[in-house]
């Protein structure tokens, strides 16, 4: 079953898992036998520790932009490696996409993007970011209840013609 790895740097990695022991491989690929399932797609699931946020692991800004735009609204903070599977209509695992595997990433490569020309030449401001003119490089930081934010991230699916 074809499979993402997003780690927190944004780096995103194809993972080939065994259809009968999915869950444990995503489990060990996490490190973590307390695994969260986000569905921000209704063909996806996000796999995410859920110790992640009290572990003090890196927030996965890749990971939030893009269940962010899947979801249509700006999400809580997510953290650590995240797991991305496909998702059937009865809820179990699949094989993710070919579509969403390509939206995974181009969201990655533009936080990627967007992270080293801030780094090279921060913001001003949360709502200078969001205005960013460039046509590509939509991706923010997720301060909570930014509003510039959620607008720079949706302009990437639009952008993109993802469908939901």
């Amino acid at each position: 079953m074809h499979a993402l790895s997003i780690d927190p740097d944004a780096a995103v990695t194809d993972l080939n898992l065994s259809g009968a022991d999915a869950q444990s491989a995503i489990q060990r690929h996490l490190g973590s036998d307390a695994v969260d399932h986000g569905v921000y797609h209704r063909r996806a699931v996000l796999h995410i520790d859920d110790n992640g946020q009290n572990l003090g692991l890196a927030q996965n800004l890749a990971a939030w932009a893009l269940a962010s735009a899947w979801r249509g609204m700006p999400l809580y903070p997510l953290a650590g490696v995240i797991v991305v599977t496909g998702r059937t209509e009865s809820g179990g695992l699949t094989t993710l996409d070919d579509d969403l595997v390509q939206h995974a990433k181009v969201v990655a490569q533009t936080v990627r993007d967007t992270l080293s020309e801030w780094r090279a030449c921060p913001p001003a401001s949360n709502e200078a970011a969001s205005m960013n003119s460039s046509p590509t490089r939509h991706a923010t930081w997720p301060p909570a209840g930014s509003n510039g934010l959620w607008g720079a991230t949706h302009r990437l699916v639009l952008q993109q013609d993802f469908a939901v």
